[in-house]
């Protein structure tokens, strides 16, 4: 008899919780909300029952591709800045970080 493959997946769910799925051959055998402080026994309860951890490609992928967009569009902007960059006194750095709230050290 073939042994099921068992996995589980954790995603956040909401201030210091996460979604725990679990998983038997691919398909979705439950599904739990567990707290930060809860998680570990529960991956360990998990652990003991022959399941391990998991990860949805494919979310990955697509955040791994946001964040290249992001990269790029952020290049593009550090060179226009370059070009055309804005020459302030140490005084008004500072007016500028506080009035934009930029954090640029």
């Amino acid at each position: 008899m073939k042994q099921k493959k068992k996995q589980y997946v954790i995603k956040e769910a909401y201030t210091d919780n996460y979604h725990v799925l679990q998983y038997i051959d691919g398909k979705l055998e439950g599904h739990n909300i567990v707290s930060y402080y809860e998680l570990d026994g529960y991956i360990a309860a998990l652990k003991n029952m022959g399941y391990i951890r998991a990860y949805y490609e494919r979310e990955y992928h697509v955040k791994m591709l946001r964040a290249k967009e992001d990269y790029e569009f952020a290049l593009a902007d550090y060179e226009k800045a370059k070009e055309s960059p804005l020459n302030l006194s140490d005084e008004e750095i500072e007016r500028y970080r506080r009035i934009t709230h930029s954090d640029d050290e």
